[in-house]
């Protein structure tokens, strides 16, 4: 049996984006094309972009329902062990729908008493959005640690989340 434990963290997100539009006209063709990426480096250490772990789930909303996600509170069960995680700052939330029906939205950051009216983000049926956040993050507390996830459609709505943080 090993007499320490240890372990390592690492995450290398990349964001790409890559278009062409042709034009054509009278003269010709006139093609725009733009390419870029950007890579974030976060993982263990004293450096700017430390972050100790991350949460991966894939979740689903009841029909006209909230998620509520306690980040200072959530479980994650890995090989049969209940792994805790208690957020104390974040560093990025990806949010996945996995949805296939057009209309299927889901509302994140949504009020719990006005959940379409009040809301940070709206990721329709098989979009996605990703926060980051390298060099400041954002911090969680007592008043600002609850995540909801809205669900508005009439059916159940599958989704893949990913929060990178470190803890208390």
């Amino acid at each position: 049996m090993a007499e320490s434990l240890s372990d390592l963290f690492d995450a290398n997100v990349q964001v790409k984006m890559s278009f062409t539009r042709t034009d054509t006209q009278e003269v010709g063709a006139v093609a725009s094309v733009k390419r870029g990426t950007t890579t974030y480096e976060l993982g263990d250490g004293g450096q700017e972009t430390a972050a100790e772990f991350i949460y991966a789930d894939t979740r689903t909303v009841s029909a006209n329902s909230i998620d509520a996600l306690d980040l200072q509170n959530l479980t994650q069960t890995t090989l049969d062990v209940v792994v805790p995680f208690s957020f104390a700052e974040l560093r990025l939330i990806r949010v996945v729908n996995k949805s296939e029906t057009s209309g299927d939205y889901l509302y994140l950051g949504a009020d719990a008493n006005n959940p379409t009216g009040s809301f940070a983000v709206a990721v329709g049926a098989g979009g996605e959005v990703t926060m980051i956040n390298k060099l400041d993050t954002y911090g969680v507390n007592s008043s600002n640690g609850t995540l909801r996830i809205y669900n508005a459609s009439n059916s159940s709505v599958d989704y893949e989340i990913y929060i990178i943080g470190s803890g208390t």
